[in-house]
């Protein structure tokens, strides 16, 4: 029966790789991308991306009840924020959890940000509105535990979405120093009518929940930016993935399936590098405030 179960999840995981790369080169195949050009419907490309959202799919299997141990396991040893080390929390997209973040959480650490945060939501029988606010709940948390420091946000596919909704609210960009999405269908997916599911059917292609959001939408004055790939399986069209405000930075990942891009280390360095350059932005007004205070002493 065990044996059964396991062929019968891996059958059906097969199926969604082909049915996603194959609705995507019936999509793409006969017309460009607008403002992203690169994308790939060659046989080639479709079969690396079939390929890279297999793998990627078995590994959401078996790291997916990581994802239901408590945060401080997910924390890890976290170093105290400084301005070149600020907090950073990720969010996971539809239908995964904390757990999707373990790769980048090696990568970063690596990397020298130690300061990583996580949480988890539910995405059955709950609502968009309640991503947002389980978003804003774990951001007051970090405000509270390090008061000193603004986060940066990091959100995949559904939870990039939810980041740029929450930033529209009051003054909330004045309480982050960046964001950072990744595959987020900014204009929502045709593949979200093929579910039914509350939360997933409601980031249908450019419907209520898109227009809300783009009519609430502010122009921030701190870094955004939107990362894509032109191997998206997910956010068709992929026109779906560009996001309709100019103040946000648009820029294109490696060829990567859309689940992929957080097993991709290519992808996760590019992430870094816009971190990086954040927190430059926060670390050279000290320095230069620090520069005019020590000429006023002498």
């Amino acid at each position: 029966m065990i044996w059964l179960l396991i062929k019968l999840y891996f059958a059906v995981m097969i199926i969604i790789s082909l049915i996603s790369y194959l609705l995507f080169w019936y999509e793409e195949g006969s017309r460009p991308y607008g403002p992203h050009p690169g994308v790939c419907t060659r046989a080639g490309c479709i079969l690396r991306g079939l390929g890279m959202s297999l793998m990627s799919l078995a590994v959401v299997t078996t790291t997916y009840l990581l994802g239901f141990l408590p945060a401080r396991v997910h924390a890890g040893k976290n170093r105290s924020a400084t301005a070149d080390n600020p907090p950073i929390l990720f969010v996971h997209g539809l239908y995964h959890n904390a757990s999707a973040w373990f790769a980048y959480r090696r990568w970063f650490r690596q990397a020298g940000f130690t300061n990583l945060h996580s949480f988890t939501y539910m995405s059955f029988g709950t609502n968009f509105d309640q991503v947002v606010s389980r978003l804003e709940e774990n951001i007051a948390r970090l405000e509270k535990s390090q008061p000193e420091h603004k986060p940066v946000l990091i959100g995949h596919s559904l939870g990039g979405l939810a980041i740029r909704a929450w930033l529209s609210h009051e003054d909330n960009e004045k309480r982050v120093a960046g964001i950072i999405t990744l595959g987020t269908p900014h204009q929502g997916s045709k593949l979200a009518g093929l579910s039914t599911n509350t939360l997933c059917r409601s980031i249908i292609f450019r419907g209520p929940l898109i227009r809300t959001i783009e009519a609430n939408d502010i122009s921030p004055s701190i870094p955004c930016y939107s990362l894509s790939s032109a191997l998206d399986n997910m956010v068709l069209p992929q026109e779906g993935l560009h996001i309709r405000n100019a103040a946000w930075i648009e820029e294109r990942t490696p060829l990567v399936s859309h689940i992929g891009m957080l097993y991709h280390k290519p992808t996760a360095r590019q992430v870094l590098g816009i971190l990086r350059d954040i927190v430059e932005e926060l670390v050279e007004p000290c320095d230069v405030l620090a520069g005019v205070e020590a000429g006023e002493d002498r």
